[in-house]
């Protein structure tokens, strides 16, 4: 339950001071419940164990898995500037306009255009993310997902080469 894991996390304050601490939200996406029982239920615990992590010295780096367009507003009710949330489903430029002054963002590159798009296809959808993201900071160009070996090596050369080069700012 949430209070051993908050437990969990105090007791070991100071070992792992600015660690990363990975935090996969399985079950909070858009649909899986209202946003009454979501609020009650799943956001006020998760909260508090974020709070305690940032608390401890360590870094949440959150995993907000499916889309998470309608849990937005609320996970902007975090410490700001202390929150990593990486997603895979929601569109990142609206997670830009509502998480941008308060947490990073990370995450949500289409990798399927890795697999069956064209070289400018991957280089165009770069450029957009990034355009939409990174103005302001606080935005790490990731994939939604992981790479698996059927990507065409030219795609992923070309999205290296297009965050390096277009991504500076």
């Amino acid at each position: 339950n949430y209070e051993n894991a908050v437990n969990m996390i105090r007791m070991g304050k100071g070992h792992n001071a600015g660690a990363f601490v990975f935090m996969p939200l399985h079950k909070g996406m858009d649909g899986f419940m209202s946003d009454a029982c979501y609020v009650k239920f799943y956001w006020r615990h998760l909260q508090e164990i974020i709070q305690t992590i940032v608390d401890c010295g360590m870094v949440p780096y959150v995993f907000c898995e499916g889309r998470y367009s309608t849990r937005l507003e609320h996970l902007r009710d975090v410490p700001k500037g202390k929150v990593i949330y990486r997603f895979e489903d929601t569109p990142m430029a609206e997670a830009k306009k509502v998480l941008g002054d308060v947490a990073c963002i990370t995450g949500g590159f289409d990798n399927t255009l890795l697999t069956f798009g064209t070289e400018q296809q991957v280089i165009d959808a770069c450029k957009k993310m990034l355009d939409d993201c990174a103005p302001g900071g606080g935005f790490i160009f990731q994939t939604k997902s992981s790479l698996v070996g059927d990507c065409k090596k030219e795609n992923v050369d070309a999205m290296f080469r297009t965050v390096r080069e277009y991504g500076k700012y």
